[in-house]
């Protein structure tokens, strides 16, 4: 994923149009790469995305996109889900549906998108994933 962020932030320097440039911000996850050890138990996906809309705020984005896989697919889903009406969008290049089984798929939130998105995972998640 590395490669992809000078492709992002600077596409005119890779072939591409200087208008489609946008920042680009990577955080990381509390208690891996540089980030320190959590102080408090409990540092889920919800808590996690509630951090990047903080993170957000303070660097002057009202909106904004995320991508995500593995652990940052289930934080971009919560975004997705619980600050729908922060986001641009989230890309996943994983589904985490047992996360999802056993948490948040089984609410049904008050959000049209949110429940039309949840609507759709339970159909793909029935008819594509694996199997408990």
């Amino acid at each position: 994923m590395l490669k992809l962020i000078p492709l992002l932030a600077d596409p005119a320097a890779h072939g591409g149009s200087a208008e489609d440039a946008f920042d680009v911000i990577v955080p990381s996850l509390p208690g891996y790469g540089f980030s320190d050890r959590p102080r408090e138990r409990g540092m889920d996906p919800n808590k996690i995305a509630t951090l990047w809309v903080r993170l957000m705020e303070e660097f002057g984005y009202k909106r904004f996109g995320a991508q995500g896989g593995d652990w940052g697919s289930i934080i971009s889903i919560a975004l997705g889900l619980d600050h729908a009406e922060r986001m641009i969008g989230i890309h996943l290049n994983y589904v985490a549906g047992r996360f999802l089984l056993g948490g948040t798929m089984n609410v049904q939130p008050d959000d049209e998108i949110a429940s039309a998105y949840l609507e759709q995972l339970r159909g793909w998640w029935d008819a594509e994933g694996l199997q408990p």
